[in-house]
């Protein structure tokens, strides 16, 4: 396809505050560009794979799910400093085989024995996964397991350098063969002595060279908000950042490109049109994922005197409907009603083994005299949830809604029931889980902090050094936390497509901000601070940390290695899922 080319060295903010590219906004590009659609190949992790599926698909462009991964020099069982300088090399699942491969090596790359600062493997560790010939492997670009081959770190050539990296090229080649590409990046004009050594180790090797790029952002006018997230990540400011120390100069050249570029700017930099027909060869090698975005898959229960679970609902449903209906109320035709409709619904969306899961571990919580909640939430609109125990309280009694807590139009989407437990008994509540489910079965996942309000204006301010500590204060004071306007935030998500606590703080404080920033009558912001406080409305939602949901629970119907990555968890030195609660 002329004129056109496929991203294969691409970062989404899910490389943490390294990248400030959402999902969103690359496939906007991308449709921009009338391109086919990109590899996703964020640092060290896949984390952010169902939401570019997802955004891929409402799109109608194909996707590349991959990573940047970590290698170290020895086993990365060795944590010691000899074993900490990592090299880059890029994996891109072919196929739905591929991705189980891609899944289980980030997951081993995260195992506590191995992560060291980053989640990494050696190049040996990696090969049993390139022998199945479902991954496509490139590398070639500065910081490259191959470019450290013949580049140290301070740029210098090393002496046996080219002849080293060609053997290790042959040795890669020897296992993917025409799976193995080499990146010719030329998005930097320092970068042109490594390609040019990268092309002729191509002609040496018979390996293909590819047009590569290092995308970090999307649009070129989003490069100084990038230059923001990379001194919110050293705490520096912008200024610091661009000191030799740190590593990033390229990044702050204006002259370097780490957007998106057309096809036309590509070959502008230098890379050839063969190599851009190249991206599309890589494209055309991998096929849809069918395996990954599913209905939710609930865990095999087994149930007493060999019912289903649909007929052990169903029992203890009539239980609590003699022990808490019957004789109780005047209108019990009004209940059975209720009951049956919910019980139908249930069914049909096969959602029995869910409320069986909820019961058995509030019987659980009971019997050991432990404290739960009686109901919040739209659950205590739920009859079945009352009558099993799960609710305390009688949704017939205050006139709630079971369309509330689900309706037969959400197929697909299980509902959601609030289960409050004693805070020093969580722990213990947990172990039960795993206990009856088994432990690969069952585990805690991740959440990502993101970048919002008064923290994305403080980190603008921070970064470009503009105002004292102390007037920082006096001006973010006045920007809300999200929780406390929420509704309104919502509101305007609906009427505009996108919220802002700073946009609704320079709305609804005005007087308190107008010294620094304001509103005018067309809708543009004004003031001594007006270009900071856009950039920071602009920043707010960016990913910028990670860490263990405090609440969320994974209960899966096999190992979760084969459904998910695993990620290493630092506060408890032990792995978690990968995914986030609604991707999960």
């Amino acid at each position: 396809m002329k004129n056109n080319y496929w991203i294969t060295h691409l970062h989404s903010h899910f490389s943490l505050l390294d990248s400030i590219a959402t999902p969103k906004h690359i496939f906007q590009r991308i449709n921009e560009l009338s391109m086919i659609g990109c590899s996703v190949t964020d640092h060290g992790n896949i984390n952010g794979s169902i939401e570019f599926l997802k955004e891929a698909k409402k799109n109608n462009k194909k996707i590349g799910l991959g990573c940047e991964l970590y290698v170290c020099k020895q086993h990365s069982t060795i944590k010691n400093e000899s074993n900490r300088s990592l090299g880059h090399l890029l994996v891109v699942a072919k196929n739905n085989n591929g991705w189980v491969d891609l899944v289980k090596l980030i997951s081993e790359s995260n195992t506590p024995d191995k992560f060291y600062y980053k989640p990494r493997l050696s190049l040996e560790e990696l090969k049993p996964y390139f022998n199945n010939r479902n991954l496509l492997v490139y590398g070639g670009h500065y910081g490259s397991v191959i470019a450290n081959e013949i580049f140290d770190k301070d740029g210098q050539l090393i002496n046996g350098g080219i002849e080293n990296a060609e053997k290790l090229i042959l040795e890669l080649k020897d296992i993917l063969q025409d799976d193995l590409y080499l990146e010719s990046q030329l998005i930097s004009p320092d970068f042109k002595s490594l390609v040019d050594i990268i092309r002729e180790l191509s002609i040496k090797t018979n390996v293909k060279t590819i047009a590569s790029i290092d995308s970090h952002f999307v649009w070129p006018r989003q490069r100084n908000d990038h230059w923001v997230a990379l001194a919110a990540n050293l705490r520096k400011t912008i200024n610091e950042c661009q000191s030799p120390q740190f590593g990033l100069s390229s990044f702050f050249k204006e002259d370097s490109c780490y957007y998106i570029p057309s096809y036309d700017e590509l070959i502008k930099f230098g890379n050839t049109e063969q190599e851009l027909q190249n991206t599309l060869e890589v494209a055309s090698k991998i096929e849809e994922y069918t395996n990954i975005l599913k209905n939710p898959q609930l865990p095999q229960i087994k149930c007493p005197e060999n019912r289903t679970p649909y007929e052990q609902l169903k029992y203890l449903c009539e239980e609590g409907f003699k022990s808490k209906i019957e004789n109780k109320v005047t209108n019990l035709e009004e209940y059975r009603t209720r009951l049956d409709y919910e019980l139908g619904v249930i069914q049909n969306a096969n959602l029995s083994s869910y409320f069986l899961i909820i019961e058995d571990i509030i019987h659980y919580i009971q019997s050991n005299g432990w404290v739960r909640s009686i109901g919040r939430g739209s659950a205590a609109g739920c009859l079945i949830a009352y009558l099993i125990n799960i609710t305390q309280v009688d949704p017939l009694t205050y006139g709630l809604m079971f369309q509330r807590f689900y309706d037969e139009s959400r197929k697909n989407s299980p509902p959601d029931i609030d289960l409050d437990v004693q805070a020093n008994k969580r722990d213990s509540i947990i172990a039960y889980i795993k206990s009856k489910y088994s432990e690969e079965c069952v585990c805690q996942m991740v959440t990502f902090t993101s970048i919002k309000g008064r923290g994305a204006l403080k980190a603008v301010l921070r970064a470009h050094n503009v105002v004292t500590p102390t007037e920082m204060n006096n001006i973010t004071v006045n920007i809300p936390d999200e929780a406390k306007i929420a509704p309104e935030l919502q509101i305007m998500k609906e009427e505009e497509g996108e919220s802002s606590i700073i946009k609704w703080a320079l709305e609804n404080n005005q007087d308190k901000l107008k010294s620094w920033c304001y509103i005018d009558e067309e809708d543009q912001l004004q003031g001594p601070l007006a270009k900071y406080f856009e950039q920071a409305i602009r920043l707010e939602g960016t990913k910028v940390n990670q860490s263990k949901h405090a609440a969320g629970v994974i209960i899966a119907p096999e190992p979760l290695i084969n459904l998910c990555p695993m990620i290493y968890d630092s506060k408890t030195n032990s792995q978690i899922a990968g995914f986030e609660m609604n991707d999960m």
